[in-house]
């Protein structure tokens, strides 16, 4: 049987409108993970904690700008949804940031011009 917070969860996910097929792939990820967990009879702390993982590794790599942005607006529902705890959510956030900004400077560079020696 699953908990009140488990349910949440899953109906959370299940109900949000989710417009990007990324963040799509990931709450999917969450889904099939927690049910086959269930299924296999482990128990619901567990299941929860293995669809949370699940969750984590459908996220796109941190290159490129599209995907930062997808990596972003999954760790953002991830916490929303109580699948990514707010202390790693804050981390993974940052590590966005961190990707974003090293992509920016690539993108600046590439566009100034050479100074020469």
């Amino acid at each position: 049987m699953a908990t009140t917070e488990q349910t949440l969860i899953e109906t959370a996910i299940e109900m949000t409108d989710l417009g990007n097929p990324v963040l799509l792939r990931c709450c999917n990820a969450w889904i099939r993970a927690h049910e086959s967990a269930l299924a296999r009879g482990v128990n619901p702390v567990s299941a929860r904690l293995r669809a949370n993982e699940a969750y984590r590794n459908g996220m796109p790599a941190l290159s490129g700008a599209d995907n930062i942005r997808d990596y972003i607006a999954c760790v953002a529902h991830g916490m929303v949804v109580r699948t990514i705890i707010p202390e790693m959510g804050t981390r993974l956030l940052y590590a966005a940031q961190v990707a974003l900004s090293a992509c920016n400077l690539g993108k600046s560079k590439a566009l100034s011009p050479r100074r020469k020696p």
